[in-house]
């Protein structure tokens, strides 16, 4: 069973000879309507990019049946688990995610965090996770800031992409700093890396160039060469 939502399954190069393993960061809190977008987001990437993977998600306590959501698809897709036994919030579960995920983990395996809340542009994932292969420590693609009118699909979120070995260097400070309320939970990584004078390598948004009368396939093999693009 395949959950791609954005293209339709085509037989394609995988995105780069190394096959790099990437670990999607998910904090979950309340997430139960959320999650078939993220997890298909996410499919769509590493479907598109032929990349081995898993999906590190932490639910809060959720009430809304988010823990079975994701079990129930973690049937099908590499997804592990953790549960908090009381809700401490949705910058935490960050927290607990992005420590269990570093337990186990690669110096070369690239980490790239999930926002539930907004969705994702597998098109920026694509070149933010080629420019990490490519040998940038942190790739950031900000999301285009545009008027959304409340009938449209959520607003995108910023694409950051890490080396493991950077974010195992300093997570021990990062778990040490108190949490923002005021700040997406999946972005606390990203300041605090800035704080502590991590460059990232910053991607410009490209545009989608879908022509009339293109094939699908065509489409897809576009998708991955602009992926294969850094500015």
């Amino acid at each position: 069973m395949r959950l791609l939502m954005t293209l339709p399954p085509f037989p394609i190069a995988r995105l780069s000879e190394e096959l790099s393993f990437i670990k999607f960061i998910l904090p979950l809190e309340q997430d139960a309507a959320h999650l078939p977008r993220s997890l298909g987001a996410i499919d769509t990437i590493c479907h598109l990019g032929c990349l081995a993977h898993e999906i590190v998600a932490v639910d809060d306590a959720s009430s809304d049946g988010t823990a079975a959501e994701a079990r129930r698809y973690a049937h099908f897709m590499p997804l592990w688990l953790i549960q908090h036994g009381r809700s401490m919030g949705r910058a935490i579960a960050f927290r607990t995610a992005l420590e269990a995920a570093c337990r186990d983990v690669s110096e070369d395996d690239l980490i790239l965090p999930i926002d539930p809340l907004r969705s994702i542009d597998p098109q920026a994932a694509l070149r933010a996770i080629a420019a990490a292969q490519a040998g940038c420590e942190a790739v950031l693609v900000p999301a285009p800031h545009a008027e959304r009118s409340r009938n449209e699909e959520p607003e995108l979120q910023d694409v950051t992409v890490y080396h493991a070995a950077l974010v195992k260097q300093h997570l021990a400070g990062f778990l040490e700093t108190p949490p923002s309320e005021n700040a997406a939970a999946v972005g606390q990584l990203e300041r605090y890396l800035m704080s502590a004078g991590v460059l990232f390598r910053r991607l410009p948004q490209p545009p989608l160039e879908l022509r009339v009368g293109r094939s699908p396939a065509q489409t897809v093999r576009a998708l991955l060469a602009t992926a294969g693009r850094t500015h």
